[in-house]
């Protein structure tokens, strides 16, 4: 799929994006899980900027994955300047997957973000001062790579897998999982819900509560004072945690995984 040869996108912010004027549902049919091949990013704004406040678009039973013209470092969502992103029951392709190299170890793909959003929203200061919005970013029973989304935003997560390539006992090193668009290694994602989640990879987000989650890396909140979360796990390495209840660590217990 490309936007530029839909009718009525519009080149801005660096590539083409789909206007709304209205809530948009794009949605898979029963049994069905259609593959989206993206030449390019997905963009969405709204044609009424002032009007943005009613406009939501929801994303059902898709697998979002790459052409191989896509950009090599472009993410599959680059901007979200509408009021509301739901991505429910969709894969977002994290990459890695292994090649067949004839080695024994083989070959995996680069890892590759899903979503990277950032403060201006793709306006200039005039526009973004009449959107005054913040856009909340929605994934539910989802599986998705690396969020990028500055602190303008608000995420919800739900029963999802955020890979960012980083297995057990590993060193996540700069591999973030969520965190800030702008300077991931500084600064911090934006305000977060959870429950349900595992993490693959380091997450930096302003302030977070929740439950049952698995962090097999840091989790670093930058307002540890407020919210909570229950009943999950912790890496116990580099975590900046807010207050918690009937969780475990790392050094109490070793994580492993079955298929």
């Amino acid at each position: 799929m490309d936007l530029s040869a839909i009718a009525g996108t519009i080149d801005e912010d660096g590539g083409f994006n789909l206007q709304l004027n209205s809530t948009l549902i794009i949605q898979a049919a029963d049994g069905q899980r259609p593959i989206i091949k993206l030449t390019r990013p997905l963009r969405f704004r709204p044609i009424n900027i002032a009007a943005a406040g009613n406009l939501t678009l929801r994303l059902e039973g898709l697998y979002l994955t790459r052409d191989e013209s896509f950009p090599v470092d472009a993410p599959l969502i680059a901007r979200t300047a509408i009021d509301r992103l739901e991505i429910v029951d969709c894969t977002l392709d994290p990459g890695g997957q292994k090649l067949l190299d004839g080695t024994a170890a083989g070959k995996r793909k680069p890892l590759r973000t899903s979503l990277k959003l950032r403060q201006n929203y793709g306006f200039s200061e005039a526009d973004k001062k009449t959107f005054d919005r913040t856009p909340e970013i929605i994934l539910e029973r989802s599986i998705a790579g690396s969020l990028l989304v500055d602190r303008g935003y608000s995420l919800s997560l739900s029963h999802s897998i955020i890979d960012a390539g980083k297995g057990v006992g590993d060193d996540p090193e700069t591999s973030f999982a969520v965190s800030n668009a702008t300077d991931p290694e500084k600064d911090w994602g934006p305000p977060t819900q959870v429950n349900g989640i595992t993490v693959f990879g380091r997450m930096r987000v302003e302030q977070i509560s929740g439950r049952s989650g698995i962090w097999v890396h840091g989790l670093e909140v930058l307002n540890n004072q407020i919210g909570c979360i229950r009943y999950s796990y912790f890496s116990g390495k580099d975590d900046r945690l807010p207050q918690n209840l009937g969780c475990i660590t790392g050094t109490e217990a070793k994580l492993r995984f079955v298929s």
